[in-house]
């Protein structure tokens, strides 16, 4: 995982390696926690536990009978890369933004070759359907078991777009599966943020045109779940 993220850090060799030796230092790493502390005290523990986490949920979900990984609006995250050599039997597809994806690819030659069974898919899930992207897609077998993975995500989309998602994914195969992360909304407003966030978090975000527009609370998991008919889920 150090090894990918490092790799995916810059876009040169050079620079990955100095900021590598920077983040190496007592005092970058000092900086570092100060202003985490200031502005979302305990996000670094909360990504790393949620990482890993997801990534042994998928693992053992592997090792039984899932066939096929989906994962939504990847990023730069590195779990589809270093899966899909381990697992060489199962098919591996990233769905997310061109722009996003031709960085990913150029970056990834760098970390190590792509396999014969991990796909990258172009599009924009805040503007097509999940049903167009994948169906239309010769990588993608709508007949295998299938695991989706959506972290980092439904904060950004309306509802209506979520609820494709999860009609996709339980109309398709019965063994299907998601893993999904949500925001959790927040008193007194009750609207999805950060716990202990601060104002500036937001403010930031809506500068970068990255506002949260959809979050649950606690309580509403299991009935959001029920209502879609997923039974295989799991969030965090």
């Amino acid at each position: 995982m150090l090894e990918g993220t490092s790799c995916f850090a810059a876009d040169n060799p050079e620079a990955r390696e100095r900021l590598a030796r920077r983040l190496r230092t007592p005092v970058v790493r000092l900086f570092v926690k100060a202003v985490e502390a200031l502005v979302l005290p305990g996000i670094q523990i909360h990504y790393l536990l949620r990482k890993l986490a997801l990534e042994a949920l998928i693992r053992d979900s592997l090792a039984n009978a899932t066939r096929q990984v989906v994962v939504l609006g990847a990023g730069l995250d590195t779990l589809a890369g270093r899966l899909h050599h381990e697992f060489p039997d199962a098919r591996f597809l990233e769905v997310d933004h061109p722009a996003t994806q031709r960085a990913k690819i150029e970056l990834m030659h760098d970390w190590l070759a792509p396999g014969p069974n991990l796909y990258f898919l172009y599009g924009d899930l805040a503007e097509q359907t999940l049903d167009k992207l994948l169906l239309e897609s010769p990588h993608f077998e709508p007949g295998s078991p299938t695991l989706f993975l959506a972290e980092g995500l439904l904060m950004y989309l309306p509802v209506e777009q979520i609820d494709i998602i999860f009609a996709f994914v339980s109309s398709h195969h019965p063994a299907n599966r998601i893993a999904f992360t949500y925001m959790e909304n927040q008193p007194p407003a009750g609207k999805p943020g950060f716990e202990g966030f601060r104002w500036f978090t937001n403010a930031w975000l809506r500068w970068k045109n990255e506002p949260f527009t959809w979050g649950l609370s606690r309580n509403e998991v299991e009935s959001f779940v029920r209502q879609r008919e997923i039974c295989n889920c799991w969030s965090t």
